[in-house]
């Protein structure tokens, strides 16, 4: 029952963001800023989707993620900078489907942040490249494969490490996807 637990919340933040999932955050205390450039309701061009962000603590947002079919997904999140990298990270809240379930695994997920100003500008990384790297690569990150599936198990400096190390490498993250101020959504 564990095992399932685990796989459908893995497989539920593979779906919703298709982001890699980590066992551990990417910023550590001392990497997390905030920036209210990033408060508003998002969304982009020609899309149903919005990314809404608040402020839940000092240095904290929250993000109300709703996908186009108005399924809502509840986040924490960080915004941090690393040796000029710019990133989000993700904290999946339960889903209210899964809220019963107390074997949940928390598991985070990594947005790069390309810029924030004029408008929000995120790449991900890529979980086909990043599969395809460690299959040649198996000692370059700490991870599991579950399900074909990888999860990322390595510490928050070998992540920031990792990640700084392939912002440049082809393939290594998406297409940048820019964001725009919903009307109203201040």
């Amino acid at each position: 029952m564990k095992v399932l637990s685990r796989l459908a919340l893995i497989s539920f933040l593979i779906v919703l963001a298709g982001c890699v999932p980590s066992l551990y955050p990417l910023y550590t205390d001392r990497d997390v800023i905030f920036d209210p450039g990033l408060l508003g309701v998002w969304t982009e061009t020609d899309s149903k989707e919005t990314w809404a962000f608040t402020r839940s603590a000092e240095k904290e947002y929250q993000l109300v993620n709703t996908d186009k079919d108005g399924k809502k997904s509840n986040f924490l999140a960080h915004f941090l900078k690393i040796e000029g990298g710019m990133f989000l990270d993700l904290f999946a809240v339960k889903p209210a489907d899964l809220q019963d379930n107390d074997y949940l695994l928390p598991l985070h997920t990594f947005i790069r942040v390309i810029e924030i100003d004029p408008r929000p500008r995120f790449s991900y990384l890529d979980p086909a490249w990043l599969k395809q790297f460690l299959e040649k690569n198996p000692a370059a990150i700490r991870h599991e494969k579950i399900n074909n599936e990888i999860l990322l198990t390595a510490s928050s400096p070998e992540l920031q490490k990792f990640l700084l190390a392939h912002l440049k490498t082809d393939g290594a993250f998406s297409e940048s996807t820019e964001l725009k101020r919903k009307e109203g959504g201040q």
